[in-house]
């Protein structure tokens, strides 16, 4: 008789998001809003993330970029880094399914893909991707094609987001620096009593993956 030989368990994903989805009036693919998550910190150069995705209306993201921003309109999608040392990332993107149902009107698209296109802007921010310079903001342009494609979207929705002239997102910016404007929040919060922004929120669901 041979002696079973107990096996390793299954290696957890590093990787770990959760979404709270805090409005009833529009359609959410929760399931493929945390996949295309996890799939920018799949290729990125953490070792392991935890992560909020919390999908709101335009009121709510209206009060956090007051709040953190000083921004008094409402912004498609916001991203606060918690912890980020290297190696293990922590942090939240908020996406605003108002901004994105309006945003797909105007662009002959549908809300789900401007839904997807507002996490995936929102993580990479997240991973160290930036926007300021034409350079910058080219780079993160094909970055999102790269994973909107992934999804079965053409990026070419977004008026050219691969472009040399491309479509800005329409949303507040504090890459470390809370207050700067225009495209792309990459807001740095220090951890404490009001850094989990995603957590004080009041979701009607939530989807752990």
């Amino acid at each position: 008789m041979f002696e079973e030989i107990p096996t390793e368990p299954a290696c957890p994903d590093r990787f770990e998001v959760l979404l709270s989805n805090g409005q009833s009036q529009h359609a959410v693919d929760e399931e493929q809003l945390v996949a295309a998550a996890l799939a920018v910190l799949r290729e990125s150069d953490f070792s392991s993330a935890m992560i909020s995705l919390a999908v709101v209306d335009d009121p709510t993201i209206h009060d956090l970029n007051r709040q953190f921003l000083n921004h008094d309109w409402p912004t498609d999608v916001l991203s606060f880094a918690l912890q980020d040392d290297g190696s293990h990332l922590e942090g939240e993107v908020i996406i605003s399914v108002d901004t994105a149902a309006a945003a797909a009107v105007e662009l002959n698209c549908t809300p789900a893909a401007e839904q997807l296109l507002y996490v995936i802007h929102g993580m990479l921010h997240l991973v160290g991707y930036r926007d300021k310079t034409p350079e910058e903001a080219q780079q993160m342009r094909v970055a999102e094609a790269r994973f909107l494609s992934e999804f079965g979207w053409d990026a070419s929705f977004r008026g050219g987001c691969c472009g040399d002239d491309p479509l800005p997102l329409e949303d507040g910016r504090g890459e470390g620096e809370v207050g700067q404007t225009n495209h792309s929040s990459s807001a740095q919060l220090s951890t404490g009593s009001d850094a989990n922004v995603a957590a004080r929120l009041e979701p009607k669901g939530a989807k752990r993956q």
